[in-house]
């Protein structure tokens, strides 16, 4: 439903049992209505490049929410308190990119393991002259069950987001289990934007 010129979610969207993904970017729409939020299994939803200025207070049926994408809403300067809770509490990545909301401070969501007992870790990230955030990161703290095993990755998203989201999941895992059966130590920084 992305790129179709919809000026408002239909109700029928209620009927979409089981959907986890929604994409209504690129379209008219003024607001986020009471019936969207009864799609209880939905974890990735992108309205971004819209015109949304309001988003309704009944979303707390999104149980298994991911990922909230809102960036390029310019005329979106308020959200719902559930949306502190959203990114806050569960760790829901909520991307606000090209908007006037400044409210939501957000936290990774990451497994306990991730917190670095040798680290405190904090980010700051900028969009640039692109219209929404593509990078993402990775923080691991004792990866793979080495207290002095910490990770610290950034990806590039050149690509788009989808790339650089999967490889945040998926690169710690193989990089543990490589590291693990080659016997390897871990080193202080590997540029892999390099040519060797």
């Amino acid at each position: 439903m992305s790129d179709v010129s919809l000026e408002y979610i239909p109700d029928a969207v209620v009927n979409l049992h089981g959907v986890e993904k929604i994409d209504f970017s690129h379209n008219l729409l003024t607001h986020v209505p009471d019936p969207f939020g009864q799609l209880m299994t939905l974890q990735h939803v992108d309205l971004s490049h819209n015109d949304i200025t309001s988003i309704t207070e009944s979303l707390d049926q999104w149980w298994e929410i991911e990922t909230i994408d809102l960036s390029n809403n310019r005329r979106l300067k308020d959200l719902p308190a559930l949306f502190q809770k959203f990114a806050g509490d569960r760790g829901v990545l909520i991307h606000l990119d090209c908007n006037e909301v400044d409210k939501v401070r957000q936290k990774p969501k990451l497994p306990p393991a991730a917190i670095s007992q040798r680290w405190t870790v904090g980010w700051s990230e900028t969009t640039g002259r692109r219209t929404s955030m593509e990078d993402t990161f990775a923080i691991r703290g004792a990866l793979g069950g080495q207290n002095n095993w910490d990770l610290f990755a950034v990806f590039d998203g050149h690509g788009g987001k989808q790339g650089s989201e999967f490889a945040t999941w998926v690169f710690p895992e193989l990089l543990r289990i490589l590291m693990q059966q080659h016997n390897i130590e871990p080193v202080l920084c590997v540029d892999t934007t390099a040519s060797y």
